[in-house]
């Protein structure tokens, strides 16, 4: 069998406040990675200009920018703070698949 956890209603419900408190502040990282797209001063030759556009391009294309990766870990706090808002009885469970999720999304690095 399994393992599961429960945790006091008391306790989930300080965990689920932590939980969206920092979803908040997740969503405000997000919002502000778009600005990184506009990098400025890194000069006026051609691999100055290649340069600002690559670091712009990491921070807000594809699986591996910024703001992919401040969605993802998002989901994620989502997911742990529904589980704690369920009681905690899956905690475990989804704790070892975050780990995956996050280890998954570290090796496409």
């Amino acid at each position: 069998m399994g393992k599961s956890t429960r945790l006091e209603p008391d306790v989930a419900r300080q965990l689920v406040a932590e939980c969206n408190r920092l979803l908040d502040r997740l969503d405000i990282y997000y919002n502000d990675a778009a600005q990184l797209a506009n990098l400025s001063g890194f000069g006026d030759i051609p691999n100055a200009q290649a340069l600002q556009a690559g670091f712009a391009r990491k921070a807000t294309e594809g699986e591996a920018s910024v703001r992919e990766r401040i969605k993802q870990f998002h989901d994620q706090v989502e997911q742990i703070r529904d589980n704690f808002e369920a009681g905690g009885e899956a905690f475990l469970a989804a704790e070892e698949s975050n780990r995956a999720a996050l280890r998954a999304a570290g090796d496409q690095r």
